[in-house]
């Protein structure tokens, strides 16, 4: 997504209090601040909920009424790098519970998160009662891929099967599953779901209308920026660059400049070599890709084809 998104204007909501917000992301970056969620200015202004990436850490900033704001939480001892999983974010919120740690609950594939305070003392939790201000809330935005109204904090990567519950706090197994064969956490197509006034489930089925809404609210969504549709999706991963692999040269790193959800690598030209790889590691078998030089200098000299992971620029193997 980059520096796309998707946004709406919410009408008065089923609640103020309650909600689930579930969706499957696909990482392209591993630093800044990579907005999953938000509504009104989320980040920016203290009064909104936003859930992003904040340096391969996942941060949930609560600016619910009686937390003050200012804070926020982060899943606890654990960090976000993988470029070629598809992770199940799912969020659930519910001020009317009687004990604090119940009133936000983060599942991550399937699992329950512990989360820990930044940037100050206590879990940044509602007040039991309380109301998000802009939650629910008539004519209060809602983005999908951001984090900030103000203009910043952009998802970069892929989102699949964004879905929001207005008025019901919605257990993670209504969206995702454990494989009977593999024991991996796989996507589930949500049915039989009260979604509430403000709910939504964006499939990006439609690349003519990426923000359909297929829960049956209508409550579709304007795109900002050049939103693409991509093929790859939970339960058909497709190959990328891999951007934590880094070339070493001379105790230099070099590492080209990815974009495109890292189907794209640009290389600076310098006279030093820069690899990219795919994030697809394959040991035996028969494999297809496809790669399209789309420029090359006079000076330069691209390479395409199988390498080991332990590449050297004098071993003929991987040339």
């Amino acid at each position: 997504m980059a520096s796309s998104f998707l946004y709406r204007t919410q009408t008065a909501g089923t609640s103020t209090k309650k909600f689930t917000f579930s969706c499957w992301a696909k990482l392209s970056a591993t630093s800044g601040t990579l907005g999953l969620f938000s509504t009104s200015n989320g980040w920016a202004d203290g009064t909104g909920i936003a859930f992003a990436i904040h340096d391969s850490a996942l941060r949930i900033y609560n600016g619910a009424n009686g937390v003050g704001g200012g804070n926020m939480n982060s899943v606890a001892n654990r960090l976000f790098r993988d470029n070629n999983a598809w992770y199940h974010f799912h969020f659930i919120a519910d001020t009317d519970e009687s004990t604090i740690a119940d009133r936000l609950k983060v599942y991550v594939n399937g699992e329950l998160q512990t989360l820990t305070n930044v940037g100050g003392s206590g879990l940044n939790l509602p007040a039991q009662g309380a109301s998000w201000s802009n939650v629910g809330v008539n004519s209060e935005t809602m983005q999908v891929g951001r984090a900030s109204y103000s203009g910043s904090h952009y998802f970069d990567g892929y989102i699949s099967h964004a879905s929001f519950v207005d008025g019901t706090a919605v257990a993670h197994t209504s969206f995702g599953e454990t494989d009977s064969t593999s024991g991996i956490w796989k996507f589930k197509p949500p049915s039989g779901l009260t979604w509430g006034n403000n709910g939504f489930h964006l499939k990006f089925e439609n690349s003519a209308n990426l923000g359909l809404d297929s829960s049956g609210q209508t409550n579709n969504f304007t795109v900002s920026g050049n939103l693409k549709q991509s093929l790859d999706t939970p339960s058909n991963v497709h190959a990328t660059f891999n951007p934590l692999n880094k070339w070493n040269h001379n105790g230099t790193l070099r590492i080209p400049a990815y974009s495109n959800g890292n189907l794209t690598a640009t290389y600076d030209d310098s006279g030093y070599n820069e690899i990219a790889f795919g994030n697809l590691g394959v040991e035996s078998g028969k494999w297809y890709w496809e790669v399209k030089a789309t420029s090359v200098t006079s000076t330069g000299n691209a390479r395409i084809g199988i390498g080991d992971i332990q590449y050297t620029n004098t071993d003929p193997q991987n040339t």
